[in-house]
Parts: C-alpha cells; structure tokens; sequence
C-alpha cells in the first residue's frame, strides 16, 4: 500500500507541474513522461499485487482452517 501511495504522490506532483509547465508555454516533455511512467507504474504494481494475492489462495486456507480448528468455531450453527 505504501508504494501505491507513493506512485500516486509523485504522480499527482509531476501531473501539477506539468499543468503548470503547460499553461505557461514551457516545455513539459520530462514532466509528462514521468507523469505516464508513473500510471505505468501502478499498473505494474496493481498485476503484481494480484498475483501475490492468488499464489497465497492456499496459504490463507490453511490459516482459515488451523484458526477454526483451534478456536474449535462450529461454521454450521451461524445463520
């Protein structure tokens, strides 16, 4: 989470600056480059993330299963 904080951050700055740049008839190449790397970026970040998330699939399971079985909770009685 902290790294798409991050990536936001930097792109909500380098999307300012390169408005600014733009309004005021300057060049804003480097500011829009990394403005699109930046949406590049949490792409990136956002299919990594998903992947993570269905390779630990089985791994939270077992840790569902292991804390009923502790807890000894009975998933049938609950409405």
């Amino acid at each position: 989470m902290f790294l798409h904080f991050l990536v936001a951050v930097i792109f909500i700055a380098f999307a300012i600056w390169t408005y600014t740049n733009w309004t005021l008839n300057q060049t804003y190449a480097v500011q829009a480059s990394i403005t699109l790397l930046m949406i590049l970026i949490w792409v990136t970040l956002y299919f990594a993330g998903s992947i993570g998330k269905a390779s630990s699939t089985n791994d939270m399971r077992l840790l569902n299963d292991f804390m009923t079985n502790t807890l000894s909770l009975d998933l049938k009685k609950t409405p």
